[in-house]
């Protein structure tokens, strides 16, 4: 059994303003993580893609995998340069 349906998801990221999960049936939020020391944004985008997606594979639930990419930016926006 493949672990895709045909489900349709929209994600969008917000800095400030944190990041949002549609899917015809709902829309989910993750608020930014707040009292970050922001070193530098090169890769933050890219973390939080890897962390999204990482999460929803391995559990199928969406306001878990914003929670994990937000969680995985923060780390590289901590950092300077491309992690």
């Amino acid at each position: 059994a493949s672990i895709f349906s045909d489900r349709q998801i929209v994600v969008v990221t917000a800095g400030k303003s944190g990041s949002f999960a549609y899917t015809s049936e709902k829309m989910y939020h993750e608020p930014a993580v707040k009292d970050v020391q922001v070193d530098d944004t090169t890769g933050a985008g890219d973390g939080f893609t890897a962390g999204f997606i990482s999460s929803y594979l391995k559990y199928q639930e969406l306001q878990k995998a914003l929670h994990a990419g937000a969680a995985y930016s923060v780390k590289i926006l901590t950092k300077l340069g491309a992690n």
